[in-house]
């Protein structure tokens, strides 16, 4: 579902980019660009998705890459560690999630959203620090590769607490909600 075309020339302005320009690079005519974001006149589906295509490409390239704003190195524990060692990266760092890695690859996760619940369903939540990482885990995060624009890990980040990236295969950084913070006061 395309934004609303009202959001053209608000984005447009945002991004710095002339009505001639934005005509340009989809070989319309600027008179169509202004009729477009006056109202006088409806664009095409087709227009519309490339005009925020481009809109949203550019911005992207603003941003940067995943890659460029994800932590690194990742701080992350096995399957087979105890939950102790988990709880401890979590307050010591500072993080609401820690990674669960094997072989350089993400299969799983642990929060500290996951280890109140857990507490929960015991009868004696401290013997829950002694059990492997493997039988508390939630999903594992997604992974994107480092190359992929910001706005796309935007989107992601709504419905999860992280997202790791990825270069051939192997977990190369970790992206959170701090990390996107981070990135609009450097912006700023």
């Amino acid at each position: 579902m395309l934004p609303k075309l009202q959001e053209i020339r608000r984005r447009r302005v945002q991004l710095g980019i002339t009505q001639q320009k934005l005509a340009k690079e989809l070989r319309v005519g600027q008179s169509t660009i202004a009729k477009i974001e006056r109202g006088s006149i409806n664009p095409t589906y087709r227009l519309a998705d490339r005009i925020f295509a481009y809109l949203d490409s550019y911005s992207s390239t603003k941003l940067g890459s995943a890659g460029e704003i994800a932590t690194k190195p990742v701080v992350w524990v096995a399957e087979s560690d105890p939950l102790r060692k988990a709880v401890r990266i979590i307050q010591e760092r500072g993080f609401k999630q820690v990674p669960v890695l094997q072989g350089g690859t993400c299969v799983g996760s642990v929060s500290e959203r996951t280890v109140s619940h857990r507490m929960l369903e015991r009868r004696n939540p401290v013997a829950l620090l002694n059990r492997r990482v493997s039988h508390v885990m939630d999903e594992a995060f997604p992974a994107v590769p480092e190359q992929t624009p910001v706005s796309g890990v935007v989107a992601l980040l709504q419905g999860t607490q992280a997202i790791l990236t990825v270069k051939r295969g192997r977990v190369t950084g970790i992206i959170t909600n701090a990390d996107l913070l981070k990135l609009i006061t450097r912006l700023a």
